[in-house]
């Protein structure tokens, strides 16, 4: 992950089988935690490139059952209202989403999650399934898991400090904190597990272009200010790509109507770039894009 906490700078776009013997192995090599500050992640941010310090893992549970495959549906975006579920700041999950289908790289995770950074361990993700600390073993819910490509679904993470820590949504309310895991234990599984803010999400230029959740009408701005001249009306009918990111305003090119799956030969419309506000501490994103294309 690599675009730091940028609050004043700009973003422009631009396999092993888990065991108790290689947890073990791991051990020697980890070293403890140094106290440092917390710092929380804003919507979007990332945390500053220094890898994080590293941490022993905890022992896997002596109850650990067979991989399942956690299934589909119930999803945040498939539930509630999806113009105002809170998305939090970015995504946890396969790191090559293309070729996962559902939340079948679940089997292959293994984390530790805590009930606070560096606090007591509340219990485990693994295999496909939920197993809290001192408990039965239980299906993986999948209510805090939001759609981020094609019926393919990833954890919300809601903050990421520069220490390593990282919180997500497992049970509801998603947003509500108790559910932490360390960096540097996101390789305890045999799945590749990958980290990505919704910031370099949308800049990264592999998704569709961008639309308002709320379907309500935003103004495209000629600098990154709530009172710099406004250049048009954002609508319902229009789509956005991302070209920049400063803080909470993201430059954009504005297709007005959206040409998006539309023939380049017949799209009657205007192109505009500008500002516009994409963000809030906590909602997160005001923005989405279309996870199963036209």
């Amino acid at each position: 992950m690599s675009d730091g906490r940028r609050a004043a700078g700009r973003i422009a776009r631009g396999s092993g089988s888990l065991t108790l013997a290689g947890l073990a192995a791991l051990l020697p090599l980890l070293l403890p935690l140094p106290a440092c500050a917390a710092v929380t992640a804003g919507p979007g941010a990332t945390p500053s490139a220094s890898p994080p310090a590293a941490l022993p893992p905890p022992p896997l549970p002596a109850n650990l059952p067979a991989e399942r495959d956690p299934g589909w549906g119930g999803l945040l975006n498939q539930q509630g209202d999806p113009r105002t579920a809170p998305y939090g700041v970015g995504r946890l999950g396969p790191a090559d989403p293309s070729a996962i289908s559902g939340v079948d790289w679940a089997r292959g995770i293994a984390l530790p999650i805590y009930a606070a950074p560096a606090g007591s361990l509340r219990g485990w993700l693994a295999r496909g399934w939920w197993i809290p600390a001192g408990d039965k073993p239980r299906p993986m819910p999948l209510g805090c898991l939001l759609e981020t490509d094609y019926e393919t679904a990833s954890f919300v993470l809601y903050e990421i400090r520069d220490d390593g820590w990282l919180r997500i949504g497992v049970e509801p309310p998603c947003d509500g904190g108790g559910f932490w895991l360390h960096r540097g234990h996101l390789g305890l599984g045999s799945q590749a597990l990958a980290v990505q803010t919704w910031g370099e999400r949308f800049l990264s230029g592999s998704i569709s272009p961008l639309y308002f959740r709320d379907r309500q009408r935003h103004a495209l701005r000629a600098s990154p200010a709530p009172e710099a001249d406004r250049i048009a009306w954002i609508g319902e009918a229009d789509t956005f790509d991302a070209l920049e990111i400063e803080g909470d305003w993201m430059r954009v090119r504005l297709s007005q109507p959206s040409s998006y799956c539309k023939d380049p030969e017949t799209w009657k419309g205007r192109i505009a770039e500008g500002w516009l506000r994409w963000r809030d501490p906590m909602q997160g994103p005001w923005i989405w894009y279309f996870t199963r294309g036209c």
